[in-house]
């Protein structure tokens, strides 16, 4: 009566529901037939990748064997590469089966070749989650078929022949009504005469450098939370003191109250004229013309308390304009300086900047403060081996609670590796340092924890 076999189906659910990574799975469905056949359902939960090599596998186990499984799968990723007409009729009848996926990213061409795959797309009815990978009309066309409400949505042209062609206003008004995430990379949206009232998320990068109406954002977005803006280049200074002033002669008419997060290019922030306070900032500006200008009247204006900085050590004009900006300390409480340490090219040249950068920040008025030292393998092996070998963080948030006396945690990243997080407490001894085993997402500014992936 011990034995899985003498189990019930509910039971045996409850079981394999719990585990959450594929390995555990594997190993309980060793134990008997029926931990097997629950197994195999669970596994399918997990996302499933499918690309030219192992189509043919995943399309024989789940569709042509005794049990169709196709139900139980909720999250499916379609590797981008160029399919035969045989393979994406393979596509489309696992889609067509697939009626409670939830997230769906897809990456193939040429899907005009069957008409199966449009009509598969009407068949998902629980579908929340969509990404699309550089989409040819034919695919766009096919989407609009989906009924189920979309919460988010996320279009990327990564190719630059595709840059800017694609238009996908007509697309988006399939689900004003449901949308919450929008996502759009390379993708023009010229018409905004929509509204999507429950989009709280909105990122627009790769953008050409064009004017932008604020007055047509707040309305398609009219309670918008986070807000993105990035081009594939800079807006010229000759004509983005004429977007801010064609935006502020025009402004919405019922602005958006407050926005949490605006990052992107400064430039693309700053010619929206926009009048919200602005709770966190995250800007990327390079010291050039007049961003210093555009970063000021950004502070200024929206006063966020908390924003995220890069630093380029190598800079020098860069960091004497922070070393002057912040001995007047602005009203920051939370900060995130992203520091690109690849640029340095010897431990001397590192060492040197850790006494700048601290004696640089030491008026902050900080509570919070992320340091990310941000390399990779491109790298010289002496800034590589100074960080794995000499670099020792507890010394570092030491020398950070010294600078900022008002500063209660600090988190710490170098070269991609997990954080290390600090809470600096007072005792009768002085400032000590006690590293955490964690900091829950809810913890960290949302400027930090935003997925600003696209």
């Amino acid at each position: 009566m011990n034995s899985a076999k003498s189990l019930n189906h509910d039971i045996l659910t409850l079981v394999i529901a719990a585990l959450e990574n594929k390995r555990d799975v594997v190993r309980v469905m060793k134990a008997c037939h029926a931990l097997e056949e629950a197994g195999r359902r669970k596994l399918l939960s997990f996302p499933i990748t499918i690309d030219a090599d192992n189509l043919e596998t995943i399309h024989n186990s789940i569709i042509t064997q005794t049990k169709n499984y196709c139900a139980h799968l909720r999250h499916l990723d379609i590797k981008e590469y160029s399919v035969s007409e045989e393979q994406i009729r393979k596509i489309a009848e696992i889609l067509r089966h697939a009626k409670y996926l939830e997230h769906l990213n897809v990456g193939i061409q040429h899907t005009f070749m069957v008409p199966e795959f449009a009509e598969s797309m009407s068949n998902l009815q629980n579908l929340r989650e969509l990404q699309l990978l550089n989409p040819d009309e034919p695919l766009l066309a096919a989407v609009k078929l989906i009924k189920s409400p979309l919460v988010e949505l996320v279009v990327v042209s990564a190719r630059s022949e595709l840059s800017h062609r694609t238009e996908l206003s007509t697309l988006i008004r399939n689900f004003t009504s449901s949308l919450e995430v929008l996502r759009v990379k390379r993708v023009t949206l010229h018409d905004l005469d929509f509204q999507c009232p429950r989009l709280r998320v909105l990122y627009l990068t790769g953008l050409p450098s064009e004017f932008i109406s604020a007055h047509k954002l707040v309305h398609a977005f009219p309670n918008l939370a986070i807000l993105g803006l990035d081009g594939d280049g800079r807006i010229p200074e000759t004509v983005s003191p004429d977007y801010r002033e064609r935006n502020a002669a025009e402004p919405p008419s019922s602005p958006w109250p407050r926005l949490e997060l605006a990052e992107g290019q400064v430039e693309y922030i700053w010619t929206l004229a926009l009048k919200c306070p602005i709770r966190s900032l995250a800007v990327t500006w390079y010291g050039v013309g007049m961003e210093y200008e555009m970063f000021e009247d950004l502070d200024v204006t929206h006063t966020p308390t908390t924003m995220l900085l890069l630093i380029f050590p190598a800079d020098d004009d860069q960091l004497e304009y922070f070393e002057e900006y912040f001995s007047k300390p602005p009203a920051w409480t939370e900060t995130r300086f992203e520091i690109q340490a690849s640029a340095f090219e010897d431990s001397d040249e590192i060492e040197d900047f850790m006494d700048r950068f601290l004696d640089m920040i030491k008026e902050l008025h900080l509570q919070y403060i992320e340091v990310d030292f941000d390399y990779g393998e491109d790298a010289l092996e002496d800034v590589q081996d100074w960080f794995d070998v000499q670099f020792r963080p507890k010394d570092f948030v030491r020398k950070l609670s010294q600078a900022i006396p008002c500063l209660q945690k600090a988190h710490v990243d170098f070269g991609g590796f997990a954080g290390t997080v600090w809470k600096i407490m007072e005792s009768k001894s002085g400032r000590k340092t006690k590293l955490l085993n964690s900091l829950p997402q809810s913890d960290r500014p949302k400027t930090f924890t935003t997925d600003r992936r696209i």
